[in-house]
């Protein structure tokens, strides 16, 4: 998997951005990262899926941001999402 991300956060406190992976259709998810306190802008991040949960038919991934406390400014993006295998034969 492999996805382009904003994370903006005004005063470095570790808000976080979070993405996340469910093989069984949301009952529990599996943290892929936690960004925190990097500089803003875009960033491309890639993860191999199977290394965190095994494959399923019921697959669902989200991505959360939070404020806590609620004492700075954040801004949070998410684009060009791409799923892919690579197989060699």
């Amino acid at each position: 998997m492999r996805f382009a991300y904003w994370w903006r956060n005004d005063n470095q406190d570790g808000d976080p951005y979070v993405a996340e992976v469910s093989n069984d259709n949301g009952t529990s998810w599996t943290t892929l990262d936690t960004i925190v306190n990097q500089p803003a802008g875009w960033q491309i991040a890639e993860y191999y899926i199977a290394d965190y949960v095994a494959l399923t038919s019921a697959m669902k991934f989200r991505f959360s941001v939070a404020d806590t406390p609620d004492n700075s400014i954040d801004e949070g993006a998410l684009d060009a999402v791409l799923i892919f295998d690579l197989v060699c034969p």
